[in-house]
């Protein structure tokens, strides 16, 4: 049984890439999110887009709202703050990664758990979305 799930859970992150490339021209790579100690959830992943486009938001039924972060520091202090939006320049990969770019889940509505799967849509400038599921660490 775990054998099996474990398997699922490897196909399923295999084609995440090819399925996340959406009519938005974007490719979504290398996507996974981290649970935190304050039961927030960030989420990090690659980004290409082909023509190039802005990643404006994201939204998931498990969560009441999501930001779109940066980490900045402050006089010697590591902080994160707002984004409004997130460029893709045609053809650059963006990584939004620990200690730099990244989305936060907020008000989480459920109990969640590592393994986990969730449901997550970005949004894009050009009026596209993409959905995606994103494995839980």
């Amino acid at each position: 049984m775990v054998r099996r799930n474990w398997l699922g859970l490897v196909l399923c992150c295999w084609w995440l890439p090819v399925l996340a490339q959406g009519s938005a021209g974007v490719g979504v790579d290398d996507v996974w999110g981290q649970l935190q100690s304050d039961g927030t959830i960030a989420i990090y992943m690659t980004l290409t887009s082909k023509s190039g486009n802005r990643l404006i938001g994201m939204s998931s039924p498990v969560a009441g709202r999501i930001e779109l972060k940066t980490h900045v520091t402050v006089r010697s202090v590591l902080q994160t703050r707002p984004v409004a939006g997130i460029d893709l320049p045609a053809g650059m990969k963006i990584r939004l990664e620990p200690g730099g770019l990244h989305a936060m889940l907020l008000d989480v509505n459920r109990p969640l758990t590592r393994g986990q799967l969730i449901p997550l849509t970005l949004r894009f400038l050009q009026g596209d979305e993409v959905n995606l599921r994103v494995a839980l660490r």
